[in-house]
Protein backbone atom coordinates (compact mmCIF):
# COMPACT_ATOMS: atom_id res chain seq x y z
CA UNK A 1 0.00 0.00 0.00
CA UNK A 2 2.80 2.59 0.91
CA UNK A 3 4.52 1.19 -2.08
CA UNK A 4 1.63 2.63 -4.34
CA UNK A 5 1.18 5.67 -2.71
CA UNK A 6 4.84 6.32 -3.13
CA UNK A 7 4.37 5.65 -7.09
CA UNK A 8 1.66 7.49 -7.37
CA UNK A 9 3.20 10.37 -5.65
CA UNK A 10 5.59 10.22 -7.81
CA UNK A 11 3.57 10.07 -11.10
CA UNK A 12 1.65 13.07 -9.41
CA UNK A 13 5.56 14.64 -8.84
CA UNK A 14 5.99 13.97 -12.18
CA UNK A 15 3.25 15.33 -13.95
CA UNK A 16 3.53 18.31 -11.81
CA UNK A 17 6.98 18.65 -13.41
CA UNK A 18 6.15 18.11 -16.62
CA UNK A 19 2.83 20.58 -16.37
CA UNK A 20 5.60 23.21 -15.18
CA UNK A 21 7.89 22.64 -17.59
CA UNK A 22 5.40 22.91 -20.37
CA UNK A 23 3.83 26.02 -18.60
CA UNK A 24 7.14 27.30 -17.94
CA UNK A 25 8.13 26.61 -22.04
CA UNK A 26 4.68 28.29 -22.69
CA UNK A 27 5.00 31.12 -20.69
CA UNK A 28 8.91 31.70 -22.46
CA UNK A 29 7.35 31.00 -25.63
CA UNK A 30 4.83 33.87 -24.97
CA UNK A 31 7.28 36.31 -23.85
CA UNK A 32 9.14 35.31 -26.68
CA UNK A 33 6.55 36.17 -28.91
CA UNK A 34 5.01 39.22 -26.97
CA UNK A 35 8.77 40.71 -26.95
CA UNK A 36 9.28 39.72 -30.83
CA UNK A 37 5.50 41.64 -31.62
CA UNK A 38 6.87 44.16 -29.44
CA UNK A 39 10.39 44.42 -31.03
CA UNK A 40 8.18 44.76 -34.17
CA UNK A 41 6.21 47.20 -33.23
CA UNK A 42 8.51 49.39 -31.89
CA UNK A 43 10.24 48.60 -35.21
CA UNK A 44 6.83 49.97 -36.75
CA UNK A 45 6.84 53.27 -34.43
CA UNK A 46 10.42 53.93 -35.54
CA UNK A 47 10.11 53.84 -39.10
CA UNK A 48 6.59 55.64 -38.57
CA UNK A 49 8.81 58.48 -36.57
CA UNK A 50 11.44 58.29 -38.85
CA UNK A 51 8.88 58.94 -41.57
CA UNK A 52 7.50 61.47 -39.77
CA UNK A 53 11.26 62.86 -38.96
CA UNK A 54 11.93 62.70 -42.70
CA UNK A 55 8.73 63.99 -43.98
CA UNK A 56 9.11 66.67 -41.67
CA UNK A 57 12.85 67.77 -42.80
CA UNK A 58 11.71 67.32 -46.32
CA UNK A 59 8.76 69.68 -45.19
CA UNK A 60 11.29 72.27 -43.41
CA UNK A 61 14.03 71.86 -46.36
CA UNK A 62 11.08 72.42 -49.16
CA UNK A 63 9.88 75.04 -47.07
CA UNK A 64 13.94 76.75 -46.97
CA UNK A 65 13.48 76.03 -50.74
CA UNK A 66 10.90 77.84 -50.71
CA UNK A 67 11.98 80.40 -49.09
CA UNK A 68 15.21 81.35 -50.45
CA UNK A 69 13.41 81.27 -54.25
CA UNK A 70 11.37 83.93 -53.00
CA UNK A 71 13.71 85.63 -51.83
CA UNK A 72 16.04 85.33 -54.65
CA UNK A 73 12.93 86.25 -56.93
CA UNK A 74 12.73 89.51 -54.95
CA UNK A 75 16.32 90.37 -54.61
CA UNK A 76 16.08 89.92 -58.12
CA UNK A 77 12.99 91.87 -58.86
CA UNK A 78 14.68 94.69 -56.56
CA UNK A 79 17.36 94.56 -58.49
CA UNK A 80 15.84 95.22 -61.72
CA UNK A 81 13.52 97.92 -60.35
CA UNK A 82 16.99 99.57 -58.84
CA UNK A 83 18.54 99.49 -62.09
CA UNK A 84 15.56 100.56 -64.13
CA UNK A 85 15.02 103.22 -61.30
CA UNK A 86 19.28 104.27 -62.27
CA UNK A 87 18.90 103.71 -65.68
CA UNK A 88 15.66 106.47 -65.26
CA UNK A 89 17.42 108.61 -63.57
CA UNK A 90 20.55 108.59 -65.33
CA UNK A 91 18.56 108.76 -68.49
CA UNK A 92 16.54 111.98 -67.03
CA UNK A 93 19.78 113.04 -66.10
CA UNK A 94 20.96 113.02 -69.32
CA UNK A 95 18.49 114.46 -71.17
CA UNK A 96 18.62 117.19 -68.43
CA UNK A 97 22.63 117.84 -69.31
CA UNK A 98 21.48 117.51 -72.95
CA UNK A 99 18.73 120.07 -72.92
CA UNK A 100 21.15 122.52 -70.71
CA UNK A 101 23.46 121.91 -72.90
CA UNK A 102 21.76 122.43 -76.40
CA UNK A 103 19.78 125.65 -74.73
CA UNK A 104 23.62 126.88 -73.64
CA UNK A 105 24.65 126.43 -77.35
CA UNK A 106 21.57 127.81 -78.43
CA UNK A 107 22.10 130.70 -76.69
CA UNK A 108 25.88 131.23 -77.18
CA UNK A 109 24.73 130.59 -80.80
CA UNK A 110 22.30 133.52 -80.70
CA UNK A 111 24.69 135.47 -79.00
CA UNK A 112 27.19 134.60 -81.18
CA UNK A 113 25.04 135.42 -84.59
CA UNK A 114 23.60 138.74 -82.60
CA UNK A 115 27.52 139.81 -81.91
CA UNK A 116 28.39 139.32 -85.88
CA UNK A 117 25.23 141.00 -86.99
CA UNK A 118 25.95 144.55 -84.69
CA UNK A 119 29.79 144.05 -86.21
CA UNK A 120 28.94 144.35 -89.52
CA UNK A 121 25.32 146.20 -89.76
CA UNK A 122 23.26 148.85 -87.56
CA UNK A 123 21.15 146.61 -85.79
CA UNK A 124 18.81 148.98 -84.69
CA UNK A 125 18.56 150.32 -88.73
CA UNK A 126 14.72 151.10 -89.20
CA UNK A 127 12.99 151.70 -92.67
CA UNK A 128 10.16 153.00 -94.03
CA UNK A 129 7.25 151.85 -95.07
CA UNK A 130 6.84 151.41 -98.67
CA UNK A 131 9.93 152.57 -99.78
CA UNK A 132 12.55 150.02 -101.42
CA UNK A 133 15.49 150.46 -99.37
CA UNK A 134 19.24 149.94 -100.66
CA UNK A 135 22.50 149.82 -98.33
CA UNK A 136 25.91 151.60 -99.97
CA UNK A 137 29.12 150.14 -98.66
CA UNK A 138 32.63 151.73 -100.37
CA UNK A 139 36.02 149.57 -100.17
CA UNK A 140 39.08 152.03 -100.58
CA UNK A 141 42.02 150.65 -102.11
CA UNK A 142 43.80 150.62 -97.81
CA UNK A 143 40.80 148.36 -96.93
CA UNK A 144 38.55 150.77 -95.50
CA UNK A 145 35.25 152.35 -95.77
CA UNK A 146 34.90 155.18 -98.19
CA UNK A 147 31.95 157.95 -96.95
CA UNK A 148 32.69 160.30 -99.48
CA UNK A 149 32.39 157.61 -101.99
CA UNK A 150 29.29 156.58 -100.66
CA UNK A 151 27.87 159.70 -99.80
CA UNK A 152 28.08 160.72 -103.57
CA UNK A 153 26.14 157.07 -104.65
CA UNK A 154 23.61 157.58 -102.30
CA UNK A 155 23.06 161.17 -103.39
CA UNK A 156 23.20 159.90 -107.07
CA UNK A 157 20.58 156.90 -106.60
CA UNK A 158 17.93 158.20 -103.72
CA UNK A 159 14.87 159.11 -105.10
CA UNK A 160 11.11 159.14 -103.96
CA UNK A 161 9.96 156.05 -103.58
CA UNK A 162 13.05 154.02 -103.07
CA UNK A 163 15.90 155.45 -100.34
CA UNK A 164 19.88 154.37 -99.84
CA UNK A 165 22.27 154.66 -96.68
CA UNK A 166 25.81 154.22 -96.11
CA UNK A 167 25.87 153.81 -92.68
CA UNK A 168 23.79 150.39 -92.44
CA UNK A 169 27.19 148.56 -92.94
CA UNK A 170 29.69 149.04 -90.58
CA UNK A 171 33.49 149.48 -91.26
CA UNK A 172 34.41 146.10 -90.13
CA UNK A 173 32.99 144.51 -93.36
CA UNK A 174 35.84 146.04 -95.21
CA UNK A 175 38.81 145.95 -92.63
CA UNK A 176 37.58 142.08 -91.87
CA UNK A 177 37.44 141.21 -95.17
CA UNK A 178 34.12 140.40 -96.04
CA UNK A 179 33.55 143.05 -98.23
CA UNK A 180 35.30 140.86 -101.12
CA UNK A 181 32.67 137.93 -100.38
CA UNK A 182 30.06 140.56 -100.30
CA UNK A 183 30.61 142.06 -103.73
CA UNK A 184 30.80 138.68 -105.44
CA UNK A 185 27.65 138.22 -104.23
CA UNK A 186 27.68 135.47 -101.69
CA UNK A 187 24.48 134.80 -100.50
CA UNK A 188 25.66 133.01 -97.83
CA UNK A 189 27.26 136.00 -96.49
CA UNK A 190 24.14 137.72 -97.31
CA UNK A 191 21.97 135.32 -95.25
CA UNK A 192 24.15 135.15 -92.18
CA UNK A 193 23.61 139.45 -92.09
CA UNK A 194 19.87 138.68 -92.42
CA UNK A 195 19.94 141.61 -94.79
CA UNK A 196 16.24 140.42 -96.33
CA UNK A 197 14.83 141.61 -93.15
CA UNK A 198 15.71 145.14 -94.23
CA UNK A 199 16.95 145.59 -97.76
CA UNK A 200 15.56 145.19 -100.95
CA UNK A 201 19.51 145.67 -102.63
CA UNK A 202 22.60 146.65 -101.70
CA UNK A 203 24.81 148.91 -104.23
CA UNK A 204 28.95 148.01 -103.19
CA UNK A 205 32.02 149.76 -104.75
CA UNK A 206 35.62 148.71 -104.69
CA UNK A 207 38.01 151.21 -105.23
CA UNK A 208 41.96 150.80 -106.48
CA UNK A 209 44.49 153.28 -107.20
CA UNK A 210 47.56 152.75 -108.82
CA UNK A 211 50.51 155.74 -108.66
CA UNK A 212 52.93 156.73 -110.61
CA UNK A 213 55.76 159.54 -110.59
CA UNK A 214 56.88 161.85 -113.92
CA UNK A 215 60.83 162.15 -113.22
CA UNK A 216 60.85 165.02 -115.82
CA UNK A 217 58.20 167.27 -114.12
CA UNK A 218 59.42 168.41 -110.81
CA UNK A 219 58.29 164.74 -109.48
CA UNK A 220 54.77 165.46 -109.52
CA UNK A 221 52.49 162.20 -109.31
CA UNK A 222 49.78 160.61 -111.11
CA UNK A 223 47.08 158.17 -109.21
CA UNK A 224 45.37 156.34 -111.56
CA UNK A 225 41.99 155.17 -109.63
CA UNK A 226 39.60 152.93 -110.52
CA UNK A 227 35.91 152.25 -109.17
CA UNK A 228 33.95 148.99 -109.75
CA UNK A 229 30.24 149.22 -108.66
CA UNK A 230 27.85 146.37 -108.46
CA UNK A 231 24.35 146.18 -107.39
CA UNK A 232 23.14 143.39 -105.92
CA UNK A 233 19.48 142.12 -105.19
CA UNK A 234 18.39 140.95 -101.80
CA UNK A 235 14.38 141.41 -102.16
CA UNK A 236 12.12 142.67 -104.77
CA UNK A 237 12.41 143.24 -108.64
CA UNK A 238 16.03 144.01 -108.91
CA UNK A 239 18.97 142.41 -111.56
CA UNK A 240 22.39 142.43 -111.06
CA UNK A 241 24.14 145.03 -112.52
CA UNK A 242 28.00 146.63 -112.71
CA UNK A 243 29.33 150.05 -113.80
CA UNK A 244 32.66 150.96 -113.81
CA UNK A 245 34.88 154.87 -113.55
CA UNK A 246 38.16 155.85 -113.98
CA UNK A 247 40.11 158.94 -113.48
CA UNK A 248 43.19 160.19 -113.00
CA UNK A 249 44.91 162.84 -110.49
CA UNK A 250 48.00 164.86 -110.22
CA UNK A 251 49.69 166.38 -107.71
CA UNK A 252 52.77 167.18 -105.88
CA UNK A 253 52.35 163.89 -103.64
CA UNK A 254 50.07 160.97 -103.82
CA UNK A 255 47.52 161.95 -101.08
CA UNK A 256 46.77 165.14 -103.06
CA UNK A 257 47.17 163.34 -106.82
CA UNK A 258 44.52 160.68 -105.02
CA UNK A 259 42.32 163.33 -103.92
CA UNK A 260 41.91 165.05 -107.23
CA UNK A 261 41.17 161.34 -108.72
CA UNK A 262 38.72 160.96 -106.14
CA UNK A 263 37.02 164.31 -106.93
CA UNK A 264 36.88 163.62 -110.37
CA UNK A 265 35.15 160.01 -109.86
CA UNK A 266 32.69 161.49 -107.87
CA UNK A 267 31.53 164.34 -109.91
CA UNK A 268 31.22 161.19 -112.60
CA UNK A 269 28.66 159.90 -110.67
CA UNK A 270 27.13 162.38 -109.90
CA UNK A 271 26.19 163.60 -113.53
CA UNK A 272 25.84 159.91 -115.01
CA UNK A 273 22.41 159.40 -115.98
CA UNK A 274 22.37 155.76 -117.54
CA UNK A 275 23.20 154.15 -113.78
CA UNK A 276 20.24 152.72 -112.65
CA UNK A 277 19.18 150.38 -109.66
CA UNK A 278 15.26 150.11 -108.85
CA UNK A 279 13.09 150.30 -111.68
CA UNK A 280 10.74 153.56 -111.68
CA UNK A 281 7.00 152.38 -110.84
Amino acid sequence: MNRLNRTRTAIFIAVLVIAALTIHATIDHWRQNAEQKRQQHQLEIDKQVAAQKAAQEQEQLQKQREAAAQKAASDAAAATKKAAQEAADAAQKAAQEMATATQKAAKEAADAHAEFLARYTDTNFSRNPGIEMAAVAVASESGTMNHAIGAALVNRFKGERHDFSDSFFKPALVSDGLFNAAFNGSSDLFNKLELAKSLNAILLARQDVQYSTNTTLANIVTANMHLEIVALPIAGKIQSQDWKFMANGAGIGPAEAREQAEERIIKQINTDTNMSVFQIH
